[in-house]
């Protein structure tokens, strides 16, 4: 999957996107995964892990970064179409 092209989407208009509706409301560690995906793949940014093995945050931060991989799946099938 190739990414986006920079113009057409950023990490902040993902996230509000995502976060900034109605819906189950998640964790600032979850929200932080998502975020970190999200940059790896449109900036090129590597974002370290924030919190310590074995707590619920570093779960939270990995569930996250998969449902930023979701986000950014579904922006770049949606960019696809265009």
């Amino acid at each position: 999957m190739e990414n986006l092209e920079p113009a057409a989407t950023t990490v902040d208009s993902l996230m509000a996107a995502a976060f900034d509706r109605p819906r189950d409301p998640r964790s600032a560690a979850y929200k932080a995964g998502a975020r970190a995906h999200l940059a790896r793949v449109i900036e090129n940014k590597t974002i370290a892990v924030p919190y310590p093995s074995g707590t619920a945050e570093r779960d939270a931060f990995y569930a996250g970064e998969n449902e930023g991989k979701a986000i950014y799946r579904q922006a770049w099938e949606k960019a696809q179409l265009a």
